[in-house]
């Protein structure tokens, strides 16, 4: 049985374990995650990953398919591919405050920022929520003209608003071709 066990998920555990005898646990710095991988090589609905704990909180609308073994982010680029990179390196980016968001990513973005997939805000106080793609502002039912957001750059794709007690961002879909460098950098001074 596995260590690291979400309560969460114990039933699901129970109906799981009879359909295969292979399963993997993934924890992260303080943040707990169990995913049951089947023969046919799909697994259970991830809802969240990396340290919910953690000041920065990122809702993305696709999980990661995750990796056999140790998580990591180079396990995740492995597994996903060059979209979870460009997902990955964009995030290190936007949270590194030295010129170097290469070692960030490569080592500890999984530690110091959660993400969330689905269509709900986990609002916890005193965090920086950064919701990304318009079709994910959509599902979770947030739009730039509500009140108190204010935009970050003159063609208003990224949005700000600071709540009473954390601060909520549209953002766009962490992708080269809608968030180049040049928003990273607008993002970072709003």
């Amino acid at each position: 049985m596995c260590r690291y066990l979400d309560y969460n998920v114990l039933t699901v555990a129970a109906i799981t374990q009879y359909k295969t005898k292979k399963y993997g646990c993934y924890k992260s710095h303080s943040f707990t995650k169990i995913s049951y991988r089947l023969m046919t090589n799909t697994t259970l609905p991830l809802t969240a990953l990396g340290d919910l704990n953690a000041q920065h909180i990122f809702y993305l609308p696709t999980p990661p398919i995750l990796p056999i073994g140790k998580l990591t982010t180079q396990s995740l680029i492995e597994v996903n591919g060059n979209h979870w990179r460009k997902i990955l390196t964009i995030i290190a980016k936007l949270m590194c405050k030295e010129d170097d968001w290469k070692t960030l990513r490569d080592t500890r973005l999984l530690d110091e920022v959660g993400f969330y997939f689905g269509d709900a805000l986990q609002l916890k106080p005193q965090r920086q929520h950064y919701v990304c793609g318009k079709a994910h502002w959509d599902t979770l039912k947030l739009t730039p003209s509500d009140d108190g957001f204010i935009s970050c750059d003159e063609t208003g794709k990224a949005w700000r608003m600071h709540g009473k007690n954390s601060t909520v961002w549209l953002l766009p879909y962490p992708d080269y071709r809608q968030f180049n460098n040049a928003l990273v950098a607008l993002v970072k001074q709003c």
